[in-house]
C-alpha cells in the first residue's frame, strides 16, 4: 500500500491571504482530505523556525490528527551546492 503526501503549496492562495494558517495545514489535510502525510514549504512560517512553542504546537496537531510531517520545501536559502561549471 502506497501513502501520498499533501504539499502545503497547493493552498497556497489560502496561506498568502491569511484564510488558513501554517498550523491549520495538517488539520485540514488529514479532515477535508483524508491525507495523513503533509510536505510543508518553509516560506509560511520561516519567522518561526526556532521558536520551540510553536513548532510543539505544530507538532500536536499533528499528533492529534495522525497526521506524519514528510518534508520541508526550502524556497529563497541560496545556493546549496556547488557551482559545477561557473566560478564562483
Amino acid at each position: 500500500m502506497f501513502e501520498i503526501s499533501l504539499a502545503e503549496w497547493s493552498f497556497h492562495k489560502a496561506l498568502f491571504s491569511n484564510k488558513m494558517s501554517n498550523l491549520d495545514f495538517p488539520v485540514v489535510a488529514k479532515k477535508q482530505y483524508g491525507i495523513g502525510v503533509v510536505e510543508y514549504v518553509n516560506q509560511f512560517f520561516k519567522d518561526k523556525a526556532e521558536d520551540s512553542k510553536y513548532l510543539a504546537e505544530l507538532l500536536l496537531r499533528c499528533r492529534d490528527n495522525g497526521v506524519k510531517n514528510h518534508l520541508i520545501m526550502i524556497d529563497g536559502e541560496g545556493e546549496l551546492g556547488p557551482h559545477r561549471g561557473r566560478a564562483p
